[in-house]
């Protein structure tokens, strides 16, 4: 259970940081629906977003030991939480999705899934478009890119564009409700 000095610390964070799309941390039911998602035994695993690590210490809980994560964030304060987890299997990247230069993205190559929590909304167009296309890229054949926003089903059709098989859920147990958008690489 998170506590609430982890809900009030990340509150304040996003009313800081417009870069946030959401106002508290994923609720344990969407922690639970996007491990459920995640392909058996991964060895690489990437997430966008991953605030102070509500998915990302439930990821390594389920990790097999020789496989990697990894954290792409660019709040400075979600980096300092994230840096406290003492797992070598965790790297983190201070940058922003859509910001991921060549090299970056090269070294991500080979992902067997990609979690996103990212504020859709904020992003143009373009952006989502390049955020999918990136994930498409780095995924393996099978791979999978979940993707899970409060409000909004946004990234809907940029998957749908990259994507044949995309479905969708909504889990109503969440501050605020959450979409979780499923897109496997086929």
């Amino acid at each position: 259970m998170k506590s609430i000095v982890e809900r009030v610390s990340f509150f304040k964070n996003a009313l800081r940081d417009r870069n946030i799309g959401a106002v508290t941390m994923s609720s344990g039911y969407v922690v639970a629906d996007v491990l459920r998602r995640l392909p058996q035994n991964p060895s690489l695993v990437i997430e966008y977003g991953p605030g102070n690590g509500a998915v990302t210490r439930a990821i390594l809980r389920v990790l097999p030991p020789d496989a990697r994560l990894i954290a792409v964030e660019p709040n400075q304060e979600f980096i300092t939480a994230l840096e406290k987890i003492t797992d070598s299997r965790l790297s983190i990247i201070p940058k922003m999705a859509q910001g991921l230069s060549p090299d970056d993205l090269f070294s991500m190559q080979g992902a067997d899934a990609i979690v996103a929590s990212l504020p859709s909304f904020y992003l143009t167009a373009e952006e989502r478009r390049k955020i999918v296309s990136d994930a498409y890229n780095m995924l393996t054949p099978k791979g999978i890119f979940i993707f899970s926003h409060q409000y909004s089903r946004l990234m809907k059709k940029p998957l749908e564009e990259k994507f044949t098989d995309v479905t969708i859920a909504f889990e109503p147990r969440n501050i605020f409700p959450c979409f979780i958008l499923s897109a496997r690489k086929s």
